[in-house]
């Protein structure tokens, strides 16, 4: 808790943290998990990608052990309605931010 000096009263940490500050970390916190799930999708692609050239050019080289696929499959599904959110979140916070940035300037 902080002391507030305009009304005499406590503040949280949170309200003390200048509108733009919060939203640049705010900003911050959406990218990194944009990020995060971009990199994760994309190794899934490349795995797929090995996959698919396994079975173009030597199907019987393909280990009969399909766990990993399966689960990077399911990941998949998973994750693309998250980055697809993720990415939505990040663009508000994007705009909210130059909003800001526009009004204090």
């Amino acid at each position: 808790m902080l002391y507030s000096g305009l009304g005499g009263g406590l503040m949280t940490k949170p309200d003390s943290e200048p509108l733009s500050a919060r939203l640049a970390r705010e900003f911050e916190e959406c990218q990194r998990h944009v990020t995060g799930t971009e990199s994760e999708l994309k190794r899934i692609g490349a795995a797929l990608v090995e996959l698919g050239n396994k079975l173009q050019a030597d199907p019987s080289s393909i280990s009969p052990e399909r766990m990993s696929v399966e689960k990077d499959i399911a990941v998949l599904w998973l994750l693309l309605p998250e980055y697809i959110e993720a990415l939505k979140e990040r663009d508000e916070k994007k705009a909210e931010l130059e909003r800001a940035g526009s009004q204090a300037g």
